[in-house]
């Protein structure tokens, strides 16, 4: 076992909520206390309602739906997918040979992209043919804040975390495969923009990797107990 057991409640959720519940299951471990199988979060109504409005724009029910929305279309996957499959097809060091033979994509997304895959250093081995686990990820733990604030009814809450695992399950093997999407998905996000985004991705990698670890690893995890498919 990594760290302390991580917390359950043991409420007779049906598996499909749960596998819901596990994809937020990174920031229920590395951003609150609480137990990975229960919709509502515990803490201050006060400072979450900051912590929202300051990082998300949510201050009610309809920006929260707006939020919710844009995280299900994708957020940062439609934007890092393609280059992703172009760097899996091609290889992290032909983007001469990328950018020939896919000129949609976005050159400042590539180099991004490509600087992180050829030159991080303590990055996951496996290079994920999706980076959805990253918005999905957020989509669960920002639907757990909502309900628990009361801006999204806990009716509306599940139906949300019931289509984000079935999304997941649709997207990825496994949950090892989901680890991989997330990490790197928050490693491509923090290093977009960064003045050295080589240093950024080490840097996120190395602060995902304790919960994605113990989240893969533990007995406890949710994705030790649960199939995602």
């Amino acid at each position: 076992m990594i760290g302390s057991p991580i917390a359950w409640t043991g409420n007779p959720h049906p598996p499909e909520h749960l596998r819901g519940l596990a994809c937020g299951a990174y920031f229920a471990l590395s951003s609150t206390d609480d137990p990975v199988d229960e919709l509502l979060v515990t803490g201050s109504k006060c400072n979450l309602r900051k912590q929202l409005r300051e990082t998300w724009g949510i201050i009610d029910g309809e920006s929260a739906e707006e939020t919710i929305e844009l995280l299900m279309l994708g957020l940062d996957a439609p934007d890092y997918d393609p280059v992703l499959a172009a760097i899996r097809s091609r290889g992290s060091f032909g983007r001469d040979r990328i950018v020939h033979d896919f000129p949609a994509l976005n050159p400042s997304v590539l180099d991004t992209c490509l600087s992180i895959v050829g030159y991080t250093q303590g990055r996951p081995d496996v290079l994920p043919g999706s980076v959805a686990a990253w918005d999905i990820s957020r989509l669960v733990i920002l639907v757990r804040y909502s309900a628990y604030l009361e801006f999204l009814h806990p009716y509306r809450a599940w139906e949300v975390i019931l289509e984000a695992g079935r999304k997941a399950a649709q997207v990825y093997p496994d949950w090892r495969e989901y680890a991989a999407g997330l990490e790197w998905g928050r490693a491509f996000t923090v290093a977009e923009g960064d003045d050295r985004p080589v240093r950024a991705a080490e840097a996120s990698f190395a602060e995902t990797r304790p919960t994605i670890l113990q989240l893969v690893m533990d007995p406890t995890s949710p994705w030790c107990r649960l199939p995602l498919r």
